[in-house]
């Protein structure tokens, strides 16, 4: 949560585009909308961090898709 957002009891969303790999690793992060300062680059850094099940073809082979993600913030 973006330090200064949480400070003024401030809540939001922002969506990132990012690319899935067939490792399951998040990749080519890129910043669609943020409602407030702060929550693309804290959506960014989750992503970043994060391991996804390897999305599968057809015939059940890991490749890679591109996705939209929206993360939500809310102070409590």
């Amino acid at each position: 949560y973006p330090t200064e957002a949480r400070r003024k009891g401030v809540g939001g969303k922002a969506v990132v585009h990012a690319r899935v790999m067939p490792d399951g690793r998040v990749r080519e992060l890129a910043l669609v909308s943020e409602t407030e300062a702060g929550f693309g680059a804290a959506c960014r850094q989750t992503l970043a961090e994060s391991r996804w099940t390897a999305p599968l073809d057809r015939d059940g082979n890991p490749v890679s898709t591109f996705i939209n993600y929206t993360c939500r913030f809310e102070v409590r």
